[in-house]
């Protein structure tokens, strides 16, 4: 459950807190299942929706859910948790229309009208897995009529097997979407490197990082998701991106001036629109990791209290990519895009390297491009021939690998060689009693240069 949704409680005391409660929050009204009567009758509670219902799932031969009265052209949408709270159970349900004609001994009869089972869908994938076997789906009532609702669970279905508890949600349709943004993984080493880190929002002056933004549609919205970030400071803005209509994950380009430094909370947001009305939600901010494997382990998640992201008032990013401020490229669809690219190069990294366009699903299939050695401008050509992007504005970023020779921590050796400097210039001027002690001093601050230098 995502936060917003619910919200663990503990009761504190003198002797310690007690195990944590967890309270489901909704908008809806809540209904209950009496379950004075055990194990539970055959008939099933009329509800009126929207509505949400909690049950226990039933036993061999016994039957859970609710009953309500619906017309034709009704949406409704359907939603269970069970597993997500925490409990060992598979839910699903099947929705039922009563027929006119009864049985041969007067009892109602039902026809199928839709089942409801896992939902997998998962924009974390490893890193951020929620994927569940609590189901979630779309109603469209076909004919007026009476309806029920049949809950299971399909792991215990035995006649003495544990009842676990059950959320059922029948709410009318609300389209919106809930944001979680992570830190980008760092660099895999090598094609079999799974491992997965905590790692948090990094840059180095004139850099550009990306965070990832993932997007838990809901109640059918498909629409555009347009990102941006408040409260950056240290010298960090971000750039402008999108999480196009029908996708699920996006990336955030934050950028560090020339003047950054330090660490700041920024808050990230998402806009969207259904028909005529403007939504925005922001974003909760997530860790993932330590996983040496994610094929092997599951790796463990969770939901922080805010984004960090820091960047560094020393060091500088090895490598910047430069396109002419303002600008806007235009091609036509399928065509050649023409882009005049700068090259800051600082230390050691002055080899060959290649540059893939992203930003959009559809950009994975343009070729790479190559960068010369000690090129410091080039004229890139991208040909979209292979990449369906429909009219209008695209946001894209160029990223790519380089290897060089790296010094970390340089500022260490700058103030140990100041100081061993102080350290010879006073033993110099220093007279006879004094100077085995200065000579020890000057021997301490030399063997401290010597490790900043390694």
């Amino acid at each position: 459950l995502l936060a917003g949704e619910s919200m663990s409680w503990s009761l504190a005391g003198t002797n310690g807190r007690s195990n944590p409660l967890l309270f489901s929050l909704t908008t809806q009204p809540v209904a209950m299942a009496d379950d004075s009567q055990a194990p539970l009758g055959p008939s099933l509670p009329g509800i009126v929706p929207p509505v949400e219902f909690c049950g226990w799932f039933p036993r061999r031969g016994e039957i859970s859910g609710v009953t309500f009265e619906a017309r034709k052209g009704d949406v409704y949408w359907i939603e269970l948790w069970s597993e997500r709270l925490g409990f060992p159970c598979d839910p699903a349900g099947l929705v039922q229309r009563g027929r006119k004609t009864r049985g041969e001994r007067g009892e109602a009869l039902y026809a199928d009208v839709q089942e409801f089972g896992d939902n997998e869908v998962n924009p974390g994938g490893v890193e951020f897995n929620t994927a569940s076997r609590d189901p979630v789906g779309r109603l469209e009532i076909p004919e007026d009529g009476t309806y029920r609702v049949l809950i299971r669970d399909l792991f215990h279905t035995g006649s003495d097997t544990p009842r676990f508890p059950y959320r059922l949600s029948i709410r009318r349709e609300t389209p919106s979407f809930a944001l979680v943004v992570l830190p980008m993984q760092p660099i895999r080493a090598n094609d079999n490197d799974r491992a997965v880190h905590p790692a948090a929002a990094f840059l180095r002056r004139g850099g550009t990082e990306l965070l990832r933004v993932l997007a838990f549609r809901r109640d059918g919205f498909s629409g555009d998701i347009d990102l941006g970030a408040d409260e950056l400071g240290g010298g960090i803005a971000a750039g402008v991106s999108r999480i196009p209509s029908g996708q699920s994950v996006g990336f955030l380009p934050l950028r560090a001036g020339t003047n950054a430094g330090g660490m700041s909370r920024p808050v990230i947001w998402g806009r969207g629109t259904v028909a005529t009305r403007s939504i925005e939600r922001r974003a909760f901010a997530a860790v993932a990791g330590p996983a040496s494997d994610s094929n092997e382990q599951a790796v463990p998640s969770r939901l922080v209290r805010e984004s960090l992201v820091s960047a560094s008032a020393v060091e500088w990013s090895p490598v910047t990519l430069e396109v002419p401020p303002g600008r806007v490229f235009e091609v036509e669809p399928g065509g050649k895009l023409t882009l005049p690219l700068g090259i800051a190069r600082r230390g050691e990294f002055n080899g060959e390297f290649k540059l893939k366009l992203s930003g959009r699903a559809e950009l994975d299939k343009t070729k790479e491009v190559s960068v010369p050695d000690q090129a410091t401008h080039i004229t890139v050509e991208i040909s979209l021939a292979d990449a369906t992007l429909p009219a209008g504005t695209h946001q894209f970023w160029l990223q790519g690998q380089i290897a060089g020779k790296y010094r970390n921590n340089t500022e260490a050796l700058v103030e140990a060689e100041a100081a061993l400097k102080a350290a010879e210039q006073v033993l110099a001027a220093a007279t006879g009693a004094d100077k085995a002690a200065l000579e020890e001093r000057r021997m301490a601050a030399e063997q401290v240069r010597k490790s900043a230098e390694e």
